[in-house]
């Protein structure tokens, strides 16, 4: 079996409702569940820096891998973010085309002006900002 962090530095390790973030969890999760050379694939959101992180680590972006127990199974650990360049043609024409909709995911509809704003409100993780479409000429 591999297995695929998909969920990155937003990981929590229950669903209580005062529970803190963990991103180490699903690390510690996925090299539990692999089986020996399995491969790993890190897909989820890690930042080099991470002014909201729980911990002065994660603050600098540094995250616990089990790296005994992962080299144990002879893992093989992928990640890295996607070539955004190469699809993002072939996205456009599957939206054009009503075939895909990836506006569930959009968080903020915002003017332009608001821009500066928005990223410093996604880098600190403040009011839910996860994808934020901005728009010139919207009225403020």
């Amino acid at each position: 079996m591999c297995s695929i962090d998909a969920v990155g530095y937003e990981a929590f390790a229950d669903d209580a409702p005062n529970a803190q973030q963990q991103p180490n969890q699903i690390l510690e999760n996925c090299v539990r569940v692999t089986n020996p050379t399995g491969h790993v694939g890190l897909i989820g959101v890690y930042f080099p820096e991470d002014p909201g992180g729980v911990d002065d680590d994660e603050k600098h972006g540094k995250f616990t891998v089990p790296l005994g127990q992962a080299w144990n199974k002879g893992l093989t650990i992928g990640m890295g973010q996607c070539p955004v360049k190469r699809y993002n043609i072939y996205l456009r024409d599957l939206i054009i085309a009503g075939l895909a909709k990836p506006s569930f995911i959009v968080s903020h509809h915002l003017p332009l002006e608001a821009g500066p704003d928005a990223y410093e409100k996604f880098d600190k993780r403040i009011d839910g900002y996860t994808k934020v479409l901005l728009k010139p000429g919207m009225a403020a």
